[in-house]
């Protein structure tokens, strides 16, 4: 059995291909949960986020255009786009 590395090359596997998969599998389980448990915690705190400012403003009409002071992303921001906004000290500078 032949694995790839990206930007590592290609390895054979040498020993017991079962036993190998196996645990290639209990990893990547364990990153497919890391990344699900972050992905919930993130969606929260974005929902969070968007209802702090909907329950203490008051909605502008649409043909309204006012300069924003701060820009929050949308609430379907992904994690990995919430990533690169919010790394560093993130977008609200209080």
């Amino acid at each position: 059995m032949i694995i790839r590395i990206t930007n590592d090359g290609q390895y054979r596997v040498t020993t017991d291909e079962t036993g190998v998969l196996r645990e290639l599998d209990e990893v990547d389980n364990q990153i497919v949960q890391l990344f699900e448990r972050t992905e919930r915690e993130f969606r929260a705190l974005m929902n969070q986020m968007v209802e702090i400012t909907r329950k203490n403003s008051g909605k502008l009409p649409a043909e309204s255009i006012e300069p924003s002071r701060y820009v929050l992303p949308p609430q379907d921001l992904s994690l990995c786009e919430g990533y690169e906004i919010f790394k560093g000290v993130g977008i609200i500078a209080a």
